[in-house]
């Protein structure tokens, strides 16, 4: 006797409340298939099935217990519909198939008729995973192609919704109760050029900012001010995926191109001066008694140099 089992699995919700869906049919089809080898001693045992789960990892409740009944060997052959209901990443699929091979178990299609006991069923198994991940890196492509499109048209899809704004439709619509401190950051800036201290009177006045989910949640740090006062959003643009590329957005501006521009020149300068800084180079500085001061220690002639580190280390 080998006691057989199913799983099937299905990417989204949609469709399942039908009379009868996607799930129901996967699981008749290998009911079928497993009748068809009663002559070999198969029975079914039970199915496993996963509803809205993606097939590009394995951290699917299905199919964790079915692995843990494997592995207590209490089933000898799974049977799925088509072996990207496994997984469509090669490496899972692989890894999958190892696993249950390591419990004794074999694997069978309903759609693509091979035996994972034989060397010609693994060759299929292999070339099989290959296409199943080059199915899933297609739809990533499409995805990102359709997304870089939509940018284009000035939607923002995807990231987080920048403070000041919330989104409707893929539309970054004005959020009137927080769009007067976005600008003010802006004006703060130009005159202070600190963001530390933005952050510190953002947090005085206990305005929450926005965490990756949208919700106003934590506090301040000049970091996530920084993100505010490098973002096209807030003069009416959306960035391309690979930041190189500013589009017109569909949405309205909090401040002005001319505002945002000087405010990103001022953060360009600050940098330099920072990296200048952290490359050891003197800032306009001169030295009158460079080759003229002695060391009292080794008697040589003393050299300027630049540090950021206090005190300096003295001579040995």
């Amino acid at each position: 006797m080998k006691r057989a089992v199913i799983y099937a699995r299905k990417s989204v919700f949609k469709g399942l409340d039908q009379e009868y869906n996607s799930l129901e049919a996967q699981e008749d089809m290998a009911k079928s298939f497993i009748h068809s080898h009663t002559a070999e001693g198969w029975v079914y045992l039970r199915t496993y099935s996963d509803a809205g789960l993606s097939g590009s990892n394995i951290n699917r409740p299905a199919l964790q217990e079915l692995l843990a009944a494997a592995k207590r060997k209490e089933f000898e052959m799974l049977v799925v519909f088509k072996l990207d209901r496994l997984a469509r990443n090669q490496r899972d699929f692989l890894n999958l198939l190892d696993e249950l091979a390591n419990y004794g178990v074999e694997v069978a299609s309903v759609s693509e008729p091979f035996d994972t006991s034989t060397y010609m069923g693994r060759a299929m198994r292999n070339l099989l995973g290959v296409f199943a991940e080059m199915e899933r890196e297609m739809i990533s492509e499409r995805t990102k192609a359709k997304m870089e499109a939509s940018k284009q048209q000035g939607y923002h899809v995807g990231g987080i919704v920048p403070f000041g704004y919330r989104r409707e439709n893929n539309v970054l619509i004005i959020n009137p109760d927080d769009a007067p401190y976005a600008r003010w950051m802006f004006q703060q800036y130009t005159l202070h050029g600190s963001t530390t201290a933005i952050a510190r009177e953002l947090n005085r006045k206990k305005i929450l900012r926005l965490n990756r989910y949208g919700k106003k949640e934590g506090k301040w740090e000049a970091r996530n001010v920084l993100n505010v006062l490098r973002n096209p959003a807030y003069c009416g643009f959306i960035r391309s995926s690979d930041g190189e590329t500013l589009y017109p957005g569909k949405h309205e501006s909090i401040v002005t191109q001319a505002l945002w521009q000087e405010v990103n020149k001022q953060l360009d300068e600050a940098a330099e001066v920072v990296k200048d800084r952290l490359a050891g180079k003197s800032l306009n500085l001169t030295f009158p008694l460079s080759g003229v001061l002695r060391c009292g220690g080794c008697g040589k002639f003393l050299k300027t140099t630049h540090t950021t580190i206090w005190p300096p280390v003295a001579c040995r």
